[in-house]
């Protein structure tokens, strides 16, 4: 099989893989207040999240997908390795708030993912500045842009620290 054809297959697996974090995170998050205030039922509240998200595709359009595809960071640098640290960032992120139980959003932690990537290949010139200010990266997401640029530098050089030190759940 052509490499390329292979990369371009697991980078897929990897979006869907965050885009299955992304359901379930996001989800209970705009669930929560509604079904905790007994407004909905935890039934009633995952179908009207459910119907909503669907629709608002169709609604709403494209034009937070177009943003970050375009509007985030310079897209002369973007390659198949930083979409791949952008996303592997983003899920990472996603899986410890929600193991931490903080109700942060998939989707910021995705513009962060993808924002810190680029910064860790092309620098700071990477960030468009008009969408950083669009999007909050220069205000409240700075740090999520620095952490997920030092995440990606630390994958990129490989760990140097011994695996018998490091501890699991």
């Amino acid at each position: 099989m052509d490499p390329m054809l292979l990369a371009v297959i697991v980078l897929v697996a990897v979006a869907l893989f965050f885009d299955y974090i992304n359901g379930f995170h996001d989800a209970a998050n705009s669930i929560a207040t509604v079904v905790s205030t007994r407004v909905l039922s935890p039934g009633q509240a995952v179908v009207w999240a459910a119907f909503f998200n669907f629709v608002a595709a169709f609604v709403f359009g494209t034009a937070v997908a177009q943003t970050i595809g375009k509007g985030t960071v310079d897209i002369t640098i973007v390659t198949l390795p930083v979409i791949f640290a952008g996303l592997t960032g983003a899920i990472l992120w996603s899986l410890l708030t929600w193991w931490l139980a903080l109700p942060t959003s998939s989707s910021h932690a995705l513009s962060g993912g993808y924002a810190g990537a680029a910064v860790a290949k092309g620098g700071m010139a990477a960030v468009l500045c008009a969408s950083c200010t669009a999007w909050g990266f220069g205000k409240c997401s700075r740090g999520s842009v620095i952490f997920q640029a030092r995440s990606c530098c630390s994958c990129r050089s490989g760990s140097k620290k011994d695996s018998s030190t490091s501890s699991s759940r």
